[in-house]
């Protein structure tokens, strides 16, 4: 028995080249893409707030073995970057991502106590994925902290110069009774006074009285002779 092969011309080949490079095989077609969820675009957040920027890729994946970094714009700077599974920070911010989170497909980045100097705009890049996330971050002075603590200052007590009254059915019965003790106090001494006054006169008259000389009339009975 004979088998006979038959050969594709060249302008076939060629063909069936053209569609292998254009049409990829059917592995490639259904390799499954990802794509990046920002939950915010824009965060406000106040001196000394903890501030976090999600990142969130779909489907989820595991990032753990991929290639990423956040970067702040203006000015330019790497806040955090991972790479072969070792992750660096920045000294200044000491922005983080959590380890679970990258487990489950999420670059959520993590800034304590955002101060002014870190508002800007950051970016999330997944290079493995060729995915990005980002959100603008403005940070602005606590005014009401800072209004609170002056209130609980002036709280703590009456300032200088003032006086504190407590009023009420027990104050005004006091009050009254102060009143009372204090008139009457004030008419015992009007009347000691008085009394005093009074005995000092006498005693002043009587002695008056002991120092002058009075004349006595002598009575002359009339002598009769025999």
């Amino acid at each position: 028995m004979r088998f006979s092969v038959r050969l594709c011309p060249p302008r076939d080949l060629l063909l069936i080249s053209c569609i292998a490079v254009c049409f990829p095989s059917s592995d490639g077609a259904l390799k499954e893409e990802h794509r990046a969820i920002c939950p915010v675009t824009e965060i406000e957040a106040k001196e000394g707030d903890d501030v976090i920027l999600q990142f969130h890729v779909d489907p989820p994946v595991n990032l753990s073995a991929f290639t990423m970094d956040w970067s702040r714009t203006n000015p330019s700077v790497v806040v955090y970057s991972y790479r072969h599974q070792q992750e660096s920070h920045n000294a200044e911010m000491n922005a983080t991502v959590r380890r679970e989170d990258l487990n489950r497909g999420n670059l959520t980045l993590w800034i304590p106590s955002v101060q002014m100097s870190h508002s800007g705009k950051y970016t999330g890049f997944v290079m493995d994925l060729g995915i990005k996330c980002s959100v603008q971050l403005n940070v602005t002075k606590d005014k009401l902290k800072k209004q609170k603590g002056h209130d609980d200052l002036s709280t703590t007590g009456a300032p200088l110069n003032t006086t504190v009254e407590k009023v009420g059915p027990r104050g005004d019965m006091m009050l009254i009774i102060g009143i009372v003790l204090s008139c009457g106090v004030t008419l015992l001494l009007i009347v000691v006074v008085l009394g005093l006054l009074g005995k000092l006169k006498g005693f002043v008259r009587r002695c008056r009285g002991g120092t002058s000389h009075q004349m006595i009339p002598l009575k002359i009975k009339p002598s009769y002779e025999i």
